[in-house]
This record gives structure tokens, sequence and C-alpha cells, in this order.
């Protein structure tokens, strides 16, 4: 059965329409004839530490939701050996190689298994160096080296892990990818950062290699352990007295390497300046401003840059002639409105003016349940028009909640205290007074977890997810193993559908009762490796 709720709200300038469907069981509607992958859930568990288990993850279809389940987490293994490269000393095929020992990074990865890295240091002098690392043991392994710089090729192998093993890495010379980096006019681009990509297919991770720069006369050389597909990409930023687009270009790299020549377009930069105020015209100080590009004028790729606005609130970025999107997100702490708009960058200095942001409006009433106010409800307002930013507080002991809320569409996540039998739930759009919410009963998933020698796994952290990793649901197992939740089914559309329950909020947010958290909740998707670490997704404001 469904539990209604009544939200009274209270609050200016929201808008957006109310969705009233009937939650229930699960239907699959058809998802199991010519299955798709969206449709399927992630269990994840991340076991004690004292059990000596790592965290593992198991995919379910729709015909096991509402089933029993039965996981029998996988025994941990290690794997350890020594790691050396034959280091090239020039470009070409058959370039002469010295055996050294390299820095690098070693990760394991796997479409089921979270990743698992460890970084190798070596000593001045030595032919290898050792290293060791433990996953979840499991067939349908990738092993990924990326070593630091230049010192060897970027290296990728399948590899069967149900057993602990030793193995040796003796990385070769490899094949070169090499060419030159210039303008339109044919000007060389020096100290441009550039990378090598290699999408696997078998865990569907990208592996990049460690940045690397273009010489004084614009050429590259870098090296890959094996022929095959590759990408060869630009990094986005300043190069000298140029500003480089992010580019990416394929590789297909034979028994004689790759050349790859690329173009940037004409080297020319220009800019825009402002001063962020607020709703009084007081600067903002530590705002954050980014730019994205829509369009570059004469040039190919993107082009995406972030600073942030001075003690006055002034901010000068440089940037591409072209069509950008312009976004001030105001410093944590602050409450104002974030802006969007569009601009238009030309060959000369664009002087933008004071950029003033509004202030937040309130979000006030109660919740209540079969006509009793309910304590301890998690709500969480998520924007759909700008970034995914997220707004939390903790309804008290009367079921009230109060927030401030800049202005503008917003999608609603209702978050059950623990040991309710409700399910997390979530709606696309409310309107701004009295709108009236069903707290989803979900659909039932159970199970017990187990180690490799039948013994249950108590006080595991279990979480169901979305394959966008969007929480659904989370409990701790008991002392017998066993889990259950209750959890609402997303409804899967078609890219060019509207509606219905199919809301990505950004996840299962936390924080203290009364608090506003913001964040934007985007960044990289999938797991990307490599000398880079940066990305990943930005958790406050």
């Amino acid at each position: 059965m469904n539990t209604t709720l009544m939200l009274t709200l209270a609050i200016m300038g929201l808008s957006g329409c109310s969705n009233d469907s009937a939650d229930g069981a699960f239907d699959s509607g058809g998802l199991l004839e010519g299955f798709d992958p969206r449709a399927s859930l992630q269990l994840d568990v991340q076991p004690p530490g004292a059990t000596g288990l790592l965290p593992q993850r198991r995919t379910l279809t729709p015909m096991e939701y509402g089933q029993f389940i039965s996981f029998d987490l996988a025994p941990t293994v290690t794997i350890s050996g020594a790691l050396s490269a034959h280091v090239a000393y020039t470009w070409g095929a058959n370039a002469p190689t010295k055996l050294q020992a390299i820095d690098a990074t070693i990760q394991t990865l796997h479409a089921e298994v979270p990743a698992v890295t460890v970084l190798v240091d070596s000593e001045e002098g030595t032919d290898s160096t050792a290293w060791t690392l433990s996953a979840p043991a499991a067939s349908g392994y990738t092993l990924a080296v990326v070593p630091t710089g230049a010192t060897g090729p970027l290296y990728v192998q399948a590899l069967d892990l149900r057993v602990s093993q030793s193995l040796t890495l003796e990385l070769p010379g490899g094949y070169p990818v090499y060419g030159r980096v210039t303008g339109t006019d044919g000007a060389p681009v020096p100290s441009a950062p550039m990378r090598l990509v290699y999408d696997d297919g078998n865990s569907g991770a990208s592996v990049r290699s460690a940045a690397f720069l273009t010489d004084s006369t614009g050429w590259f050389t870098t090296w890959v352990a094996d022929p095959g597909d590759y990408r060869l990409e630009t990094v986005a930023g300043p190069a000298g007295a140029t500003l480089i687009p992010a580019l990416s270009t394929d590789v297909s790299v034979g028994e004689e390497g790759a050349a790859a020549d690329i173009q940037i377009g004409a080297p020319v930069s220009s800019g825009i300046i402002g001063k962020v105020v607020d709703d009084d015209g007081q600067p903002i100080a530590d705002a954050r401003v980014r730019i994205r590009s829509t369009r570059l004028d004469g040039c190919p790729g993107s082009y995406d840059l972030d600073s942030v606005t001075s003690p006055e609130g002034t901010f000068y970025l440089e940037a591409l002639p072209g069509g950008y999107v312009l976004e001030i997100i105001p410093p944590y702490g602050r409450q104002d409105s974030p802006v969007r708009r569009d601009i238009v960058i030309g060959e000369v200095l664009s002087q933008l003016g004071s950029l003033a942001l509004s202030a937040p409006q309130p979000l006030s009433g109660t919740i209540t349940a079969d006509g009793q106010p309910q304590a301890g409800v998690f709500l969480t307002a998520t924007a759909t028009d700008f970034g995914n930013y997220s707004y939390s507080t903790t309804t008290d002991s009367k079921g009230r909640y109060a927030l401030n809320l800049p202005g503008g569409n917003y999608a609603i996540q209702l978050t059950p205290p623990a040991g309710s039998s409700w399910a997390i739930t979530r709606r696309n759009q409310f309107t701004s007074t009295d709108a009236v919410l069903p707290f989803s009963s979900g659909t039932p998933i159970e199970g017990v977890l187990t180690d490799p020698a039948g013994e249950p796994v108590a006080f595991s952290l279990v979480e169901i997810k979305t394959v966008d990793e969007t929480v659904l649901g989370r409990t701790i197992s008991g002392e017998d193993g066993s889990f259950s939740m209750n959890v609402e089914i997303p409804v899967l559309f078609d890219e060019d559908d509207t509606g219905g329950n199919n809301t990505d909020t950004g996840g299962d947010t936390g924080g203290d009762t009364g608090s506003d958290t913001g964040g934007d909740t985007g960044g990289d998707t999938g797991s990307d490796t490599g000398g880079d670490t940066g990305g990943g997704s930005d958790t406050g404001r």
C-alpha cells in the first residue's frame, strides 16, 4: 500500500507540475523482452574490514526484483610481482631502449568490481620495482599500467584473477604514436598538453595515459605496449601564449606505430571580464565562474574553463572566440541564486559588467502521514534546470522543515528515517502550494550475504543503485547476514519521453538537521584510469 504525505509548502518563484501517479509493485512492462541494461539495478556491498573481504557488486535484472537474493561474496586474492619497462630514447618503430624500473599506476578494472589501484615508486638505479594489490576473486579483469610521464608505454592486458598469483610485468619498448600540433597557419604549438586513451570494452573503463607535452617545435611522441585502437586527446588550457581547445581524434596503431597530426585552429585568444555582486550590489568573493563552449570560431573541439572571483568580486578568463554558456555559482555558505546565461566571446576582451545573484526564497511546511506529523524525514530539493544543485533538511519532532532555495524548478526526494518500511521516493517536480506526494511503499529487495565458507556476513553496508549510481536504498546486514529494504523502481523512458518517476536527483544525500547542502553533482562518470587524477564530482558550494 502507499502512505500519503501532505507537504504544506510556502515558497515564491518555484514552478513545475505535480506527478500524482500511483506507485506499487514493479511491473516490467515488457522490459524483459529485449532487456535494456538501463533497467538493471546494482547491488553494492561494503563488508566490514575485519572480514578481510573487499567491496563487491552484483547486477540485478528486473526478473530478480522482489525475489530472495543470495549473494556469495568472493574471497580476496592477491596479485604481486615486479614492474620494469624497456624505455625508448628516440622515436621510431625500432628505437633503442633500456630496461629500467619505472614509476607507474597499476589498476585492476572490472565491470562488476570496484577498481583497485596501487602506485609504484621506483628507486633510482634499479631494474625493477616490487608491487602488490588485492582484489575480489573473479575472472574478466583488465590490468592497466599507466607509466608516469614518458617512462614507458601505456599497457593493458586481460587478467583472470580467481586465485592469488605472481605476475612479472616487463613492458616492451612498444609502438610510437607521434605527430605535430599546429595552428591553421602552420605555426607549431609548443607545450600543448596531451593524453592517449584506451577504451576497454571488457571493463567499460577508459584508461588514460599521463599527460605529455609537445616540444618547442610542436612535435610529440608517446608509446603503447600493443597495437590497437586508441584516442589522442588535447587537454584544454594554456600552452604558452596559445589557448588549447579539447580535441579528440581516433588513432589506429599498427606494427610501425601511428602518426597523428593535430591542427587546433588559429592561435587567437581573447576573454571575458566582469564582477559578481548580490542583490544589494555588494561584491561576492570566491564565487565560481565557469564557461563551457557551445561552438568555437574557426577551430574544432571544445573549451571549458573555471575560475573564482577576487575579494572584490571581479573575474577574468582567457578564452577562444566563440559561443559559451557562462555559469556563476555562489561560494559555500551563501544562498544566492546561481546564474546561467549564453554569451559570445569575440576576438577582443568582452566586458560583462556587474552580474547580480538574486537572494534565495524560503520553503517551509510540514510532512504528515495518515494525518500524523513525520519526524526524521530527510527532504532533498534538487534543481532540475541548473546544475543539479541540492538543498536538504530533516523534519523536526513535529514534522516541520524549512529551506532557503534559489528560484527555479526542483525535483523532490523523501528519505524515510532508519527502520521505516517506506522506500526512498522521488518526484520530478512539485508545485509551490499544498502539493500532495505519495511515499512509495516500493518493491522489496531482500536476501542474505555469505562469505566464501558459507558463513553469514554481518554488519555490511548494502546499497541498491541505478546504473548511473543513484542510490535507491541503503541498509546494514543483520547478524545472520540478511538484508531487506523497499526501493522505488525507476520507470524506464526513451530519451524523448518526459514525465513519470524517472528522476535522478544526485543520489541519497546526507547532511545535518536543518542544513542546506549545495553541490554540482556532475563530473566524470565511469572509471577513468591514468596519470591525471582530476575530474570527479563537485560536492559543495
